[in-house]
């Protein structure tokens, strides 16, 4: 491949990125395959593993597992830090499509690999997502008293570091709910709608989510 084609691949991603966030897939996925194609060719390992993460995210589900395991592949074998730095993330896509095909044991094991990795890494938010991700699975399975005794954890480690996490709160309602203590539930919901409503984007924001949380947590409108 000539160099041209090498300098082009910035180009893509760019490109690709901009469709992303104007939401026009199909755009995004023809910049990031030739970009892809590049990357390969070139031996561009770090943005390989980035493309094959972002080709993920547009991705329908079976298409987009083929892509998680190619960035996860790419990234244990790479010859350099740099692509490692996404296997937290990408472990966490795929603990998440597991759990979304109720494959639970398959989840909690990428959980936990997403967890050890942010550990390595020193990304304390990642393994945060990962270790709540696991209690969310364990509450998928209906060891309600084991998920909630793991977020317990992670927000008694929450508050001796002075953080807040809105998810922690959500998943905590939730088990609480779950387990008919309702009026125990009420503080964690509004808790999970004060800091999540203020955390997402507006991008991000799932309205009927934060409505759940609002009514359950019974938040009074300002």
């Amino acid at each position: 491949m000539d160099s041209s084609s090498a300098a082009k691949l910035p180009l893509l991603l760019e490109q690709a990125r901009i469709a992303v966030a104007e939401r026009t897939p199909s755009q995004a996925r023809i910049a990031y395959s030739e970009a892809w194609s590049i990357a390969i060719q070139i031996g561009d390992e770090e943005a390989a593993v980035e493309i094959a993460e972002m080709m993920a995210g547009i991705e329908p589900m079976k298409v987009r597992m083929g892509w998680i395991e190619k960035g996860i592949e790419l990234a244990l074998t790479a010859k350099t830090e740099g692509p490692r730095k996404r296997l937290p993330s990408l472990y966490l896509a795929r603990g998440y499509d597991h759990l979304e095909l109720r494959r639970f044991s398959e989840a909690i094991e990428a959980f936990s690999l997403s967890s050890d990795q942010a550990k390595i890494l020193g990304e304390r938010k990642a393994e945060l997502r990962a270790e709540v991700a696991k209690g969310k699975t364990l509450r998928a399975m209906l060891k309600l008293d084991e998920a909630l005794k793991l977020q317990m954890g992670l927000l008694e480690e929450s508050d001796r570091l002075g953080e807040r996490h809105g998810e922690i709160y959500e998943e905590i309602a939730e088990c609480l709910h779950a387990l008919k203590r309702t009026e125990e539930s009420e503080k964690y919901f509004a808790l999970a709608y004060q800091e999540l409503s203020a955390e997402m984007s507006p991008d991000d924001r799932r309205p009927n989510m934060l409505k759940r949380l609002k009514t359950l947590g019974k938040v009074k409108s300002s």
